[in-house]
């Protein structure tokens, strides 16, 4: 390639030579001192050529043996680099790839724990958060479950308050007001007067009263007629003292067929009768006096003013069969038998 390069370098070189004029042939009719001027400036401007063509030559053949030298250079360098690597790859150097393995595997292992370990830790927080976050629910519905009991309770107490309350109040209105079953000469359309002298009768002969018509404000009869019975009577007295002896002379009417009973309200009525007749094994005596109930248990000495919280208590048990009902009390029978369809919706009430 260089030997190429060079022989065209000298042809070129020839020819340019063979450029020059050699032999001017003057024109020797006619010399003159422009031809000798103009033959001067041709002869240097030929010199110049020559002198720059062969200086280009010279340059061009340095630059050739520069860039062969670092052609040779490059090679020699890449030769070598490719037989280091040669005689690394095939090597038979087990210890240094074993090191190298388990220092990468080592490497490896290090940053997949730390990315584990770093994602249980975020994890572990997490569920101490959650937990925290279940144990103060917890405690929430702890408090709410104990405020809502609390708000029951006293939902129940102002109920049972409410509820005791209207029926004393019910109960204060009736005070002077008394109930007779089994008076006598009952008809149909028997007018409020005509009630209020057999009263007045009944009361003088069988109680050894002294009463008149003017002592009863209204006396009349319950339900409808039915002939050959005898309509239970209501009578409101004047003077509440009027009715609390009458009460007092109450037992006298024992075997006559005729009972005299304070005017209950439909509830004490009702708890009256549950006392006189649902467990009467274990109620000896059940009685009320202005109002209010009171019990003797078998095998006590003393009487127990029955209180409104145990009304559910007696309210809530079943009613005995009629065959096992022993007591005598008729107005407590015809409570406890008109009544016992509706005691169930009476217990909810209270509750």
């Amino acid at each position: 390639m260089s030997k190429r390069q060079y022989s065209s370098t000298a042809s070129e070189s020839n020819a340019s030579l063979s450029e020059v004029p050699v032999f001017d042939t003057p024109n020797s009719n006619k010399p003159n001192k422009q031809n000798k001027k103009s033959s001067k400036k041709t002869k240097t401007d030929q010199g110049n050529q020559n002198q720059k063509t062969m200086t280009d030559f010279v340059q061009s053949g340095a630059t050739k043996t520069v860039t062969e030298h670092t052609e040779t250079l490059i090679g020699k360098r890449l030769d070598e680099i490719s037989s280091k690597l040669t005689n690394v790859l095939t090597k038979n150097d087990t210890f240094l790839i074993k090191t190298i393995i388990m220092e990468t595997l080592e490497e490896i292992k290090e940053k997949f724990l730390g990315s584990v370990l770093k994602k249980l830790e975020i994890l572990e927080s997490s569920v101490f958060e959650t937990k925290n976050e279940i144990d103060s629910l917890h405690k929430i519905i702890k408090e709410q479950k104990s405020e809502i009991d609390c708000l029951k309770k006293l939902q129940y107490d102002t109920e049972c308050s409410q509820t005791s309350g209207q029926n004393d109040l019910e109960q204060y209105g009736r005070r002077n007001s008394i109930r007779i079953t089994g008076l006598s000469n009952d008809s149909d359309q028997q007018s409020s007067m005509a009630v209020a002298d057999e009263t007045v009768l009944m009361l003088n002969d069988k109680l050894g009263m002294q009463l008149e018509t003017k002592d009863i404000d209204i006396a009349h009869r319950l339900g409808k007629y039915v002939e050959n019975k005898c309509r239970p009577v209501i009578v409101k007295l004047v003077r509440r003292q009027t009715k609390i002896e009458i009460m007092k002379r109450a037992n006298r009417l024992k075997n006559t067929g005729i009972f005299i009973n304070e005017d209950l309200t439909k509830m004490n009525a009702e708890v009256l009768a549950s006392l006189r007749l649902k467990e009467p094994e274990l109620v000896e005596k059940a009685w009320s006096r202005d109002g209010k109930l009171f019990v003797r248990y078998r095998g006590q000495d003393r009487n127990e003013l029955v209180t409104f919280d145990k009304y559910k208590l007696w309210l809530a048990k079943a009613w005995p069969n009629k065959k096992h009902a022993t007591n005598n009390t008729t107005y407590a029978r015809k409570v406890s038998n008109g009544s016992s369809s509706r005691s169930t919706n009476r217990t909810q009430s209270i509750k």
